[in-house]
């Protein structure tokens, strides 16, 4: 440290001022005079001081604190567990075994205790019987368990700290007494806390164990001291607590400004308060310091987060604290400056819809509230907090119908901050439509033809196996009937296909050249008839009710149902009603049973004209449920076993 001293007396006169006052306790490393400016600078180590002498000025430029009292506190004799009350013990050892003997000094003490910020301490005072003690502490340092004894069985584990070194003088009845570590490996500790002293769990005091000889003796001793501290004044800086409060965001800069207030107590006279702000300095206030401290902190940004404030002595570094914040969010107009939307070709699970894809770039979000996205004004999104100035949004399963859509996005917490596009939804894939042309007797021909083919990007496929398979190729006509499935399929991506349209071909057989004739059959399907045995459906049947129509031919005028016909020609078969029916008439058929009634059975009817085998349709009637109740639901169930009687014819 340097020192620069202004004087107008001579400098022999100084040099034996500085001399006399700078020898002991400080350490003068060097003292230097400039004989032209009448200036000396002495360099000394870490002290705190100024010494005026007329007018002579000792002035540092830097200043740091040493040793600085931190606290002090009176000495009294506290109250012992047995009554007697106490002060320290002295124990006498008796050969290499340890065996002590004692003898408790227990007059009235006063004194005083004193910390100091290097981690010592010293104990200074009297005793009633002429004595005084001068003990000194160091090595300070925290416990997480503190000593016990018989008088103390419980203490404030967390107050408690150690000083693990021990030197000076008991001085009591002419007799002084030393500190000796090399006796039976004990060490020399004292303990401070509540509860220390080990005569009152509710008092703050110090206990130290102190092991020597006695001044000119050989015989080891030590030393049992208790002290109850009281009146306990601190005088180590304190910043107790720091205040923060931040201004409104303004909304031409985006800014705010930080108004801060400090409370400390014994604080430095030298150095400067350092306020950081996030662990950046972001001001220094030189001294003189006076609590409490108001500063402030402008053109901050903002952002809306957390920050933390710390408050440190830059000359006492332990003397700091720090306290957090919530900056106001920000407060720029939120803009959405561009909405992009894609839309694919088609929806993975539904693939006549089509998903959009997109990015919304804004500037200066809300830090608060989500953003909505709405599809054609219903709203299909949300998207939380937080958001940044580039969000990626999708909205899935959209109807491919190949309208305009338009996507709006609008901020929950700031209406205002609203953003659109329009985009043109996939053409749907809407199913082609054939035209199926049978074949005209007598030339036997048939055609299948597109009447109504895919839109852009999108070819046609065929199926003639009820959708097992799919071909590009259209099948050709058969005098077999057929089952057409036609669809759409994208040519930009093969898993989008629209939905199934179906033709059926009918084929017309054509025999001998005969004209061209139309028949349409009408079947009508009666209830079930359990042939009047209520429990037994093994002999239930249902029968029909049969006409037809028809235009073209040799000008037939009846017509026939069959059953077992050849299906390709016509021809064969067995007939229901023998001779025929008028045509636009109603004929009854299966009186006799030949319709069974068991949920298993299909018929395939011919109905065709009597004279021209040519002329026909087929036409199948479904299975009918059995309308017999079980045996089980008789009231006879089971029945009885009754005996047949033969009688010999």
């Amino acid at each position: 440290m340097n020192y620069i001293l202004k004087r107008s007396l001579c400098l022999p006169v100084f040099l034996l001022l500085v001399a006399s006052t700078f020898a002991n306790p400080f350490d003068t490393t060097s003292i230097k005079k400039n004989r032209q400016d009448s200036l000396v600078e002495i360099n000394l180590k870490n002290q705190l001081v100024t010494i005026k002498n007329n007018d002579a000025l000792l002035i540092p430029e830097k200043t740091n604190r040493i040793n600085a009292v931190v606290k002090t506190c009176r000495i009294v004799q506290p109250q012992s567990c047995d009554g007697k009350g106490g002060v320290y013990f002295f124990w006498n050892q008796q050969g290499a075994d340890c065996v002590w003997n004692g003898r408790q000094e227990n007059q009235g003490v006063s004194g005083t205790y004193t910390e100091y910020d290097n981690g010592t301490a010293s104990l200074t005072g009297n005793f009633d019987r002429n004595g005084s003690f001068n003990i000194s502490l160091s090595g300070r340092t925290l416990v997480n368990t503190p000593h016990f004894d018989a008088c103390n069985t419980s203490t404030d584990v967390s107050g408690w700290y150690y000083f693990t070194g021990i030197s000076g003088t008991i001085d009591n009845d002419n007799n002084c007494f030393r500190p000796n570590t090399s006796q039976c490996g004990i060490s020399q500790t004292a303990q401070v806390g509540l509860g220390a002293s080990t005569r009152s769990n509710n008092s703050y005091g110090i206990a130290g164990w102190w092991q020597g000889t006695w001044c000119g003796g050989n015989n080891p001793n030590a030393a049992d001291i208790n002290f109850d501290l009281i009146e306990c004044v601190s005088y180590e800086c304190t910043i107790s607590s720091i205040s923060l409060t931040p201004t409104e965001c303004n909304p031409i800069n985006n800014q705010y400004e930080l108004n801060g207030t400090v409370n400390f107590a014994n604080q430095p006279t030298t150095g400067d308060l350092i306020i950081q702000m996030d662990g950046i300095t972001v001001k220094t206030i030189p001294n003189p310091f006076v609590s409490p401290l108001n500063f402030n902190i402008p053109n901050l940004v903002s952002d809306g987060l957390s920050h933390t404030i710390t408050a440190t002595f830059s000359d006492v570094t332990t003397c700091t604290n720090s306290q957090t914040f919530t900056a106001p969010n920000t407060c720029l107009p939120c803009s959405i400056v561009n909405i992009t939307a894609t839309p694919n070709t088609c929806n993975a699970i539904n693939r006549q819809n089509h998903d959009i894809t997109g990015v919304i770039t804004v500037q200066n979000p809300p830090l608060t509230g989500g953003l909505n996205i709405f599809l054609n004004g219903i709203l299909k999104l949300t998207l939380s907090q937080p958001l940044s100035n580039s969000i990626n949004y999708t909205i899935p399963n959209i109807n491919s119908d190949g309208n305009l859509n338009t996507i709006v996005a609008t901020f929950v917490d700031k209406p205002n901050c609203s953003g659109s596009i329009s985009y043109l939804s996939p053409a749907p894939l809407t199913p082609p439509t054939l035209e199926i042309v049978n074949n005209v007797c007598p030339q036997k021909i048939g055609e299948i033809n597109v009447v109504e083919h895919c839109g852009t990007n999108s070819f046609i496929e065929y199926s003639i196996n009820n959708g097992t398979s799919w071909s590009i190729s259209k099948p050709l006509y058969s005098t077999i009937p057929m089952n057409i499935l036609v669809r759409c399929k994208s040519t930009v991506d093969n898993n989008c296909y629209g939905s199934n349209n179906t033709f059926t071909t009918d084929p017309i057989k054509c025999t001998n050249n005969n004209p061209l004739c139309t028949l349409s059959p009408t079947i009508y399907i009666d209830p079930c008839n359990n042939n009047n045995t209520d429990f037994t459906n093994s002999d239930d049947f249902f029968t029909i009710q049969a006409s037809a129509s028809i235009q073209g031919g040799n000008h037939p005028q009846r017509f026939e149902v069959v059953v077992g016909a050849d299906p390709f020609t016509g021809l064969g078969g067995n007939v229901l009603n023998s001779g025929g029916t008028v045509y636009n008439s109603t004929i009854l058929l299966g009186q006799n049973k030949i319709f069974k009634a068991d949920g298993i059975s299909l018929y395939k009817l011919i109905v065709r004209d009597l004279t021209n085998n040519s002329c026909f349709k087929e036409v199948t009637l479904n299975a009918i449920a059995p309308c017999s109740e079980t045996d089980t639901n008789s009231p006879c169930y089971p029945r009885p076993c009754v005996p047949i009687r033969l009688t010999k014819n």
